[in-house]
């Protein structure tokens, strides 16, 4: 509705000048985006005689993306694909790469890193496996949501990526859900990571906002904050509201080994009395002090009130 508004407009100005000035050939108008749909059938799809149409798919991913001008939406249909003729599916900005139902259309991708993001970027409706990492986001503000990632790693984020990481279910051994590093600053809300070594790795100088996560029974920590991160788990200085289920991880549920102090309240832990949570749950200060080593001291997590 906006777009089809913002089009009348557009148009409208460019005839108004056009009248007034009496010019013998229409003004040209370079509109922001086309809100075009580029369709990709892997069964029924052809490179070459496709033209991108409901009626005459593209059979490729990588074809549908390079065809896809700045502000149009690449449906991938049902069915299996495969990283075909690059080391992985490069998004580009401005597109939104669609899959049809996250339960059917498959990135089967057989390389090391199944997609890589970009600016004004989304992926959203794929379920994502056969590769080592399921999605970086290459130091962009790429939008990850509502998607299947069963890549040992699931998700990393780098550089100075802004990356928006919602609603996905992150599962599969080995490896960690997502992965936090150099001055990342990715929002992460409403994804489920579940049976990976760290359920949510941060590294670096990386600041992440968490919020709304399920993270549980992963191998080892459900969130580990290392180096000189400062992760907002609920309270802090990134926005969030809390609200992360982090419950069954084998070692700690938190774990925090920077000096850095971490804001974690209102969140739901394997325990529900204060005592059992800082002693059971979280890794932090404490611990750090029972280690003795001269000039090595963690953050405390401040994580009341709990749920």
């Amino acid at each position: 509705m906006f777009f089809r508004w913002r089009s009348g407009y557009i148009f409208l100005l460019g005839f108004l000048l056009f009248s007034l000035t009496g010019c013998d050939h229409a003004p040209l108008i370079i509109e922001p985006g086309t809100g075009k749909t580029i369709h990709v059938n892997p069964v029924s799809g052809d490179d070459i005689a496709g033209d991108g149409s409901s009626e005459k798919p593209y059979r490729t991913l990588e074809k549908a993306i390079d065809a896809a001008p700045n502000g149009s939406t690449v449906l991938a249909a049902r069915g299996t694909y495969r990283v075909v003729s690059r080391p992985s599916i490069f998004l580009k900005s401005g597109i939104i790469l669609q899959g049809e139902d996250k339960n059917a259309t498959i990135l089967d991708a057989g390389v090391p890193l199944a997609v890589a993001g970009a600016n004004n970027s989304t992926i959203t409706g794929f379920t994502i496996q056969g590769a080592t990492t399921g999605v970086s986001c290459v130091g962009s503000s790429v939008t990850i949501t509502d998607n299947n990632i069963q890549t040992p790693n699931g998700i990393d984020c780098d550089g100075n990526s802004t990356a928006t990481i919602s609603n996905n279910t992150i599962t599969g051994s080995g490896g960690n859900g997502i992965t936090v590093r150099q001055s990342a600053k990715p929002k992460i809300t409403g994804n489920t990571i579940t049976g990976k070594n760290t359920g949510i790795l941060c590294q670096d100088n990386s600041a992440p906002t968490l919020s709304g996560n399920t993270i549980t029974n992963n191998t080892q920590d459900g969130v580990r904050i290392e180096g000189n991160a400062n992760a907002d788990l609920g309270g802090g200085s990134g926005g969030s509201s809390g609200g992360n289920i982090l419950q069954g991880n084998i070692t700690f549920d938190l774990r925090n080994t920077t000096p850095n102090p971490i804001q974690a309240r209102n969140n739901t832990w394997d325990h529900t009395a204060p005592q059992d949570v800082d002693r059971f749950d979280i890794y932090d200060d404490e611990e750090g002090a029972a280690l003795g080593i001269p000039g090595v001291s963690f953050g405390a997590v401040d994580f009341e009130p709990s749920k």
